[in-house]
C-alpha cells in the first residue's frame, strides 16, 4: 500500500510484520532526517517545552479551554447546523470574534497545519502520551509544522472557513485516536 498508516488507521489494509518494520524504519529515518534539518536551519536542537512532562501525567479532559467563550455545540450527537441532519459532533464549538487568539492548553508539538473544505483553516498539536488537540475554522494559523510550543502559545485565530455558520472555535481533544468530550473535567 502507498499509506503507510493504513495498518493502523483501520482502512483495511494489512501489513505483514516485516513490512510494517521496514516502514516503520523508513518513517523513522524520514522522521530524523527532517528533525537534523530543522536543528540545522535553526541553530539548535528542538527541546520539549517547558511544561510538556506535566501535560504527560495531566487528564486532557481537565485542560483549560483555548478560547474564552460560550460553548454554542457539545460533544456527542446534534441536529447539524448546516445539513440539519442528526449527526456525532466530535468536539465542542466555541463562539468568538473572528481575530481573537486561540491559545494552547497545554504544551505541545504542532504536527499539521492545513485547510481542509469543511475544517476550513486548522491545526493539531501533540501533548504526548497520546493525546492531541485540534483547532478549526480559524481565520489564520500562527504556527508551522514541528512548532514546539508552551501553554498559552496562540496557534490561530477565530474565524469562519471551512463549512460554518458563522465564527468559532471547533475544539477537538483526541486520546489515542478517538475524539473525547473536552468539557468532561471542566
Amino acid at each position: 500500500s502507498d499509506d503507510p498508516l493504513a495498518a493502523v488507521s483501520g482502512r483495511g489494509v494489512i501489513m505483514s510484520e516485516a513490512e510494517y518494520k521496514a516502514e516503520f524504519r523508513r518513517l523513522t529515518k524520514i522522521y530524523e532526517d527532517e528533525k537534523k534539518l530543522a536543528e540545522k536551519r535553526e541553530g539548535r536542537p528542538k527541546r520539549a517545552p517547558k511544561g510538556y512532562e506535566e501535560t504527560l501525567r495531566g487528564d486532557p479532559t481537565e485542560f483549560p479551554l483555548p478560547l474564552d467563550g460560550k460553548i454554542t455545540s457539545r460533544f456527542g450527537y446534534r441536529t447539524h447546523p448546516t445539513t440539519g441532519k442528526r449527526a456525532f459532533h466530535n468536539g465542542i464549538d466555541i463562539d468568538g470574534e473572528t481575530g481573537d487568539a486561540v491559545k494552547l492548553p497545554a504544551a505541545g508539538v504542532v504536527t499539521a497545519v492545513g485547510v481542509d473544505p469543511i475544517s476550513g483553516k486548522f491545526v493539531v498539536v501533540d501533548h504526548g502520551g497520546g493525546t492531541k488537540t485540534s483547532y478549526s475554522h480559524l481565520s489564520r494559523q500562527n504556527v508551522s509544522r514541528g512548532d514546539v510550543l508552551e501553554k498559552g502559545a496562540v496557534v490561530g485565530l477565530v474565524g469562519s472557513t471551512g463549512r460554518s455558520t458563522g465564527s468559532h472555535l471547533h475544539y477537538k481533544v483526541m486520546v489515542n485516536g478517538k475524539a473525547v468530550d473536552p468539557t468532561k473535567g471542566l
